[in-house]
């Protein structure tokens, strides 16, 4: 069997209700070439590992074990396509187009990665969807970053560090053979 063009690695621990919104949503993906799903469970006691099994290949890790970077390393090490989308387990895709563009963008031969806008859930609260309307994920308008080199890094001022290197995970794809060369590091924040 061939390879899928792309696959989609979530990770989970009790995603309950919205897990299931997820992954429904994942299920549509209209995507030329094919995908595959891979779910990495740390633990759920609430059924989301059982529900994970309809939708694609479950990863199982020890309870306590998750950490950002290195869970998600698992899933992307695990992948068979050579474009990775990363989800969350409470974001869903908004509409069956979603996987398609980033895939398309990491097949260029100068992108290593992008991300897709997020957009706050109706019942979110008032803090938080501000704070997620100023950050570089929830903006309108299409951005293309790129760092030439160590001077130019070196020139930017914090500020504008955050700004160039920022790269959101809630909804993004990578390019696997720039995440063999840069996995994500270690993370336990959340």
């Amino acid at each position: 069997m061939a390879d899928p063009r792309a696959s989609v690695v979530i990770p989970v621990l009790n995603g309950g209700p919205r897990l299931h919104d997820c992954l429904e949503a994942v299920a549509l993906q209209n995507l030329p070439g094919g995908y595959e799903v891979i779910i990495v469970d740390s633990g759920s006691t609430d059924g989301s590992d059982e529900l994970a099994r309809h939708y694609g290949r479950l990863i199982r890790i020890p309870a306590g074990t998750f950490n950002h970077g290195l869970t998600r390393n698992l899933g992307v090490a695990a992948a068979r396509g050579q474009a990775v989308a990363l989800l969350v387990q409470d974001a869903a895709p908004l509409g069956p187009d979603w996987l398609s563009p980033l895939v398309e963008q990491v097949e260029r031969p100068e992108v290593a990665g992008a991300y897709s806008r997020q957009l706050p859930r109706l019942d979110c609260p008032p803090f938080i969807r501000g704070r997620l309307e100023r950050w570089s994920a929830g903006r309108t308008e299409r951005r293309e970053k790129s760092l030439s080199g160590e001077a130019e890094l070196n020139a930017l001022s914090p500020a504008e560090r955050i700004e160039r290197l920022s790269f959101d995970n809630v909804s993004s794809c990578v390019k696997k053979a720039a995440w063999a060369r840069f996995p994500f590091p270690a993370r336990r924040f959340g």
